[in-house]
């Protein structure tokens, strides 16, 4: 006996597993308990909007569905997200090489004290002197 599964079955399962997948977040959203950041999620789905389109263009058929679904859910989280006052706050993370733009320093475990004020190093990405 041969147990042969479509390309149809498999778009609905991932269809299925997407939705799972995003129901417990969004709920916690609702109730507010988590807070996602709006501007990660809103350029996640804009990253998996363009993947399913290209799948479509590509001729994917049914197997672009759960992706084209999964950017749907993900643009509805960040708009859900954007509703409920989620995170919307921009930090700079890392200095950009060639930046000489000020930055601090947090001082060592062992030392006390507020952080220090130090400019990056002339070579960039905040080397020390």
């Amino acid at each position: 006996m041969t147990f042969i599964i479509d390309e149809r079955t498999f778009s609905a399962i991932a269809i299925a597993l997407t939705i799972i997948a995003f129901y417990p977040f969004i709920r916690a959203i609702l109730k507010g308990k988590s807070r996602p950041h709006v501007f990660s999620w809103f350029i996640w789905a804009g990253v998996t909007f363009t993947v399913a389109t290209a799948q479509f263009a590509g001729g994917a058929g049914v197997g672009s569905w759960p992706l084209a679904l999964s950017g749907l859910l993900t643009g509805g989280v960040a708009l859900l997200a954007l509703s409920k006052s989620a995170d919307t706050s921009i930090y700079r993370s890392a200095p950009l090489v060639g930046d000489r733009r000020p930055t601090f320093s947090r001082p060592h475990s062992h030392q006390r004290g507020p952080p220090r004020f130090r400019p990056l190093h002339p070579q960039g990405m905040g080397a020390s002197p």
